[in-house]
């Protein structure tokens, strides 16, 4: 079972390497508040973390040889608490503790006579708990102060404990919210808010905390760490009596290493060209009078990008036009209300400028330019949102002129956002399956690293 097996890379309660961990408790809290241990009939934890996704989802297996489905009354609506931690060469002492409600009974089976399996696919309780509520209410201000509010009176978080949102950056509006759930209210203020043109994102991360960050504010956090696929170790697994330095280095460079790595090239300029990744054009409608406004054409800025280089060439050219001049391929509609509010206030649909609507919906076009996926040992503080760094090495020589000081992939390599991450605890290891993006290049695209003859 997973504690019995957990703790099989440990060394005298140190973790030898980041596929360890040690299993607490595991307790499944019944309606009348019964605990009932866990522990020796889980198979496996995932908890699974998006920038995209407003909650994170806790898988957890089950093994069971008592029918406790049955035996304890089981409804689907109890909570399951779990402590997993591990402590790291160097004395760093890692935790991770959650309290998810069971919001699905899946994959049942009984494969055999006397023993079922199935999990428990559980979400946070605020999560839970916005499936049963609506509001409609008046904001204004803040939009982050509206948002907060929503996260604290009706979804029950603590802004202490449970949320980060930071003070700077929100812009001021007034709106109605009509009759919605909370986290779909906070996904509708969010639609039309930026950062200097780079979008929001509500999401909650595997250690539970909840996250409203702009894209800006993620990149302004730095590089978390560097990863790499080199088919070799710098360090000799350290034996019990080698030093803490050997066995921190040794730790890291295990957690750094990049296995089954999986790649999705979106460079193609088809549909990121459509969604107005390079340029676009705004429309204004002003509902109150009737009045349509001179469209208002953009060229995407490319700031606040992950790389100094953008992701198209200065030459790029479609049927002969360059790109940047393309702007009625992607149009946004903008519905303004003039009489909405007395004096100067601004309704919801004017929260953004024309600017930064363009430049915000570019920013998702241009965001996954490169995908990639790939497993990683585990990580404890590694978390969507993150900035990583990537240096994936090139698959072949091209000849004597090739530059060996340069042996990393200028197309693969480089600074990625992580958007979603699984991390994995089952009986043989602590694992993460990491999904990465990013939106531009270590190098321009208009410097090849070989010549042509003709050159």
């Amino acid at each position: 079972m997973l504690k019995a097996a957990a703790n099989h890379y440990s060394i005298e309660g140190v973790s030898q390497t980041p596929e360890s961990f040690d299993v607490d408790f595991i307790n499944l809290i019944l309606r009348d508040e019964t605990i009932f241990r866990l522990d020796s009939i889980v198979s496996h934890i995932k908890i699974t973390e998006s920038i995209f996704r407003s909650a994170s989802i806790v898988d957890i297996g089950i093994i069971d040889t008592m029918d406790l489905l049955d035996l304890l009354k089981i409804d689907g609506s109890e909570t399951i608490e779990f402590k997993i931690t591990r402590k790291e060469p160097g004395n760093s002492q890692k935790v991770l503790e959650r309290s998810v409600v069971i919001a699905k009974i899946d994959q049942y089976s009984k494969e055999r006579p006397g023993a079922m399996t199935y999990s428990f696919k559980c979400v946070p309780s605020y999560a839970y708990l916005n499936q049963y509520k609506t509001i409609s209410k008046a904001v204004s201000g803040d939009f982050k102060n509206s948002i907060k509010g929503i996260c604290t009176g009706d979804l029950g978080l603590n802004v202490k404990k449970d949320l980060e949102i930071s003070k700077e950056g929100g812009q001021n509006f007034k709106a109605i919210i009509p009759i919605m759930k909370p986290i779909s209210a906070i996904q509708w203020l969010l639609r039309n808010a930026d950062d200097n043109g780079t979008p929001y994102y509500f999401f909650q991360t595997s250690d539970g905390k909840v996250h409203l960050k702009s894209k800006k504010e993620l990149i302004s956090k730095g590089v978390y760490s560097t990863y790499n696929n080199k088919p070799y170790f710098e360090y000799a697994k350290p034996l019990v009596d080698d030093s803490n330095e050997q066995k921190i280095n040794y730790f890291n460079e295990l957690r750094e290493k990049i296995s089954q790595d999986k790649s999705s090239i979106n460079l193609s300029k088809y549909m990121t060209g459509a969604e107005g990744g390079y340029a676009s054009t705004v429309h204004h409608i002003d509902i109150a009078n009737k009045r349509k406004y001179e469209p208002q054409s953009f060229n995407s800025k490319f700031d606040n990008l992950l790389n100094k280089n953008v992701p198209v060439g200065t030459d790029t050219k479609i049927s002969g036009q360059p790109i940047s001049s393309l702007h009625s391929g992607k149009n946004y509609f903008i519905s303004n209300n003039s009489l909405a509010f007395a004096g100067n206030e601004k309704n919801y649909h004017e929260n953004a400028s024309s600017e930064s609507v363009a430049h915000m919906y570019s920013h998702k076009a241009i965001q996954d330019i490169i995908s990639q996926s790939f497993m990683l040992m585990g990580d404890f503080d590694l978390h969507a949102g993150s900035i990583i760094n990537l240096e994936l090495l090139r698959t072949a020589e091209l000849g004597e002129d090739f530059d060996r000081q340069l042996p990393f992939s200028d197309l693969l390599s480089g600074n990625h956002l992580v958007s979603s991450i699984t991390h994995t605890f089952n009986h043989k290891r602590y694992s993460m399956n990491v999904e990465v993006k990013k939106d531009s290049f270590v190098s321009s695209l208009d410097k090849r690293r070989i010549k042509f003859d003709d050159e």
